[in-house]
């Protein structure tokens, strides 16, 4: 896995949005690290926890957003959030049940993160515009 850190092309422009999204990219770098670490067990547990409780906080303000301004787009950027939710969730009942190996782990993760960049770079950046057109801002 790489090393994500906070990129120029991430910038919505919304500072709300901006520092959760940061956030977010934080947890991952230290699920990242914890992967492969057994004795990180722990770690990983309860970084997967903060991911799952924070997505939900910052989906749910994105979608306020998206919702108060009318945005076109809405029920699909919805449907995008549930779909990371029930991948995160998969994950964090895997690791409670004891029953995810490293290689699972390494894959979902990466994954997770690819999904999250991609998610930030397109589909986000699609609807601040409508945000700003429509007076909304975090």
């Amino acid at each position: 896995m790489s090393e994500l850190g906070w990129r120029r092309e991430y910038v919505t422009g919304e500072e709300d949005i901006d520092a959760q999204h940061k956030q977010i990219l934080e947890i991952f770098e230290t699920l990242a690290a914890a992967v492969g670490r057994t004795d990180e067990a722990d770690v990983l547990g309860e970084t997967v926890e903060a991911m799952a409780g924070y997505v939900e906080e910052h989906f749910g303000l994105e979608e306020r957003l998206m919702a108060d301004s009318g945005y076109p787009g809405f029920d699909a950027h919805h449907d995008l959030h549930r779909g990371f939710v029930r991948q995160v969730l998969q994950l964090q009942r895997s690791l409670r049940a004891d029953d995810v190996t490293p290689e699972l782990l390494a894959e979902t993760v990466t994954f997770l993160q690819r999904w999250f960049v991609e998610h930030i770079t397109v589909a986000d950046q699609a609807y601040v515009p409508h945000l700003r057109a429509h007076g909304k801002e975090a």
